[in-house]
Parts: C-alpha cells; structure tokens; sequence
C-alpha cells in the first residue's frame, strides 16, 4: 500500500497542476468533449491553467464546503495528483475526481486516494459521492469499484462526435470510514458461540458445510486450529460489532504452481462474514482491503492466495474486485471430505 497524504496546495504550488493539465499523456482521457469553457484543448484535453487565474480558483476551490488537495507520496516526496469534489447544483450531487499524473499511473495511487477522498467527504457531512467516465475505462471502473462505489446508471455522451456509453457511479461515505478491527480467537465459550452462530446461520451462506458440525465439534475444531502456531486467528469487528472470522496462515505451495515460484513469501487466509446485516453492502471488500493491508505490513508477504469452492460465485467476484486474479484451478476436498472444484486466485504487490 502507498503511503500517501491529501494536502491542500498553497498558490506557489499550483504549478504542479499546470504542469500536470498541460500534459497531453496524463490528459488524454480528456480529449473530445463538447465542452465550452475557457482553456480547454479539444484535441488533447489539455487546459490552460495561467497563473493570473489562481486566486479566483483558489477561493472558489475552499468554499461552500468544496474540497481540493493534491496527492502526496510520503516515501519519494513528490506529489503524483490530485483529488477533488465539488457540488453540482444542476444534478444536486457531490461529484468527485482524481488525476493520477501520467509516469505514476498503475501504481496503486488511485485507490489509496479515492479511500481518503472518501472519507474527507463523509468528515464534511456528505452523504454519497458521484464521478462519471467512459465504461470502457475497465481499469478506472475496476479501482471505483473495488474501493466501494458502484454502478449508479449508465448514459451516453459524445466524444470525439461518436457515441460513447459511460457509467455513473456513487459511494455512501460511511460505507469508507467504518472502522474495522482484528481481535485474537480465544479459547473460550463467548467466542465458541460466535463461531457456532454464525455457521448455524441459514440466511447467510446455503452451502456453508460447518452448519453441520455441533458446538462441540465446532470448540473442538477450533481450539486445535487456536493451538497451531503456523496459524493466526481473527474475529472481524466492524464498529465494534463482530461480524465474521479470518484464518491466516502461510502458503507452501502444496499444489505446485510454478508461476508462485518467484515469490518468497506467500500468505493465504480463509474468510467468512456470518452477520447477514453485513453481507452484500459493500463490507466484503472493506474486509478484504483490511486484511489485504495486515498481511502486507504485518507478515511482510509478497504476495497472497485465496482458494474458495468454484461455486462461491459471490466471494470469487468480490475478490475479484479487490484486485485478485484466477491463476489455476484444480479438484481438492470441502470439510466434509467431498470433491470440490477450488479456484487459485492471486493478489501482489
């Protein structure tokens, strides 16, 4: 994860951002628009950024609870973008922003930013943010996604004079800022019966194979995995509700990947969301992220693997979403000892 900061530019520094709107690489997703303001460059989507006009943008950028900053990486000390969001009266929304300059694309900056964007706006009483761009941006609609946001409408505008179809989308804000915590398992009957709840849930996952087990086979199961100490143990609190359970343990290649072999360290973990309030809003990839996060600075990992069941469609795309991949598949064994098809995902960094 990128170690980056928002800051508020002071006027010197807005020369950074006519550097940035005056490079036709990192403003080419700009290009084409019917757009009638002064400045703007219809075949590079470029604009003109004098410095005659940076005291009126400036008051026009802190006001009426807009907000501006550019993007700071901690580690090189260099700003690589900026970050914004303002009101749109004609649509009575919050629409936001980011620019990402040209040579630091690809770099993980974009997500990192949009997560403390989003939580400058919730901090600011905002309730949803919206940004819109060209669906075929796979990569852009990927990283919105996978930070929160979803697909509020599709539309239509012209580029370049053709057609092209775009996406809105929007975050809820406190969706981003709820806070999410990792407490050790313990080997006690509170915890038990959180585990034994949670796998009696019927309304949360159909093909949960533990709903099977009893509460003493669940304490029996779990006081041994406690115990191993080549595995860590987790409950997944959210605001100070625990919700679920994360198994993190390191990957020895047992089934001998070859692709894998570039890494030294590689970790994998097993999870599951047992409140049914917390499934399919948006917390599975909050969780995933946040974990992501611990196995990276924690354990140091160069990579982690996921292997749900092939038939866990809904995990395998919200993993998807957070930036893991499908590497292999193969026939393995559930807990009950049946064949399964269990799918390799991949996530690096």
């Amino acid at each position: 994860m990128k170690k980056i900061e928002l800051i508020k530019p002071t006027l010197k520094e807005f020369i950074y951002e006519q550097k940035l709107q005056n490079n036709p690489k990192t403003m080419s997703y700009n290009a084409g628009y019917d757009v009638k303001y002064a400045g703007y460059h219809y075949d590079t989507g470029c604009i003109d950024f004098p410095k005659d006009k940076w005291p009126e943008v400036y008051h026009k950028r802190f006001n009426n609870n807009n907000y501006f900053a550019y993007i700071k990486d901690l580690t090189i000390n260099k700003y690589v973008g900026y970050v914004n969001y303002q009101y749109n009266k004609d649509d009575n929304r919050y629409e936001c922003g980011i620019l990402i300059e040209y040579k630091y694309r690809h770099q993980g900056y974009a997500k990192e930013a949009l997560r403390l964007l989003v939580k400058e706006a919730y901090q600011n009483g905002i309730e949803y943010l919206y940004d819109s761009f060209e669906k075929e941006r796979d990569n852009t609609l990927n990283i919105f996604l996978s930070v929160g946001f979803e697909i509020y409408k599709e539309t239509t505008w012209q580029k370049f004079n053709k057609p092209v179809t775009g996406v809105i989308v929007r975050i809820n804000t406190k969706n981003i800022i709820q806070e999410i915590s990792f407490s050790k398992l313990r080997s006690n009957e509170e915890d038990y019966q959180k585990l034994y709840h949670w796998c009696q849930n019927k309304d949360v996952y159909e093909w949960f194979e533990q709903r099977k087990l009893t509460y003493d086979e669940i304490v029996s199961k779990y006081h041994k995995k406690i115990k191993d100490p080549n595995q860590d143990l987790y409950i997944i609190r959210i605001n100070n509700q625990d919700i679920g359970l994360i198994q993190i343990y390191r990957f020895n290649n047992d089934i001998n990947i070859s692709i894998l072999d570039k890494y030294k360290k590689i970790y994998e973990y097993d999870l599951f969301i047992g409140e049914k309030d917390y499934l399919n809003k948006g917390y599975g990839k909050m969780v995933i992220n946040s974990v992501n996060d611990i196995i990276y600075k924690k354990y140091q990992a160069d990579a982690i693997i996921l292997r749900p069941f092939k038939r866990n469609i809904r995990a395998i795309k919200c993993y998807q979403k957070c930036d893991f991949t499908k590497i292999h598949e193969y026939i393995g064994k559930d807990t009950l000892d049946k064949s399964e098809t269990i799918i390799v995902l991949l996530n690096e960094r």
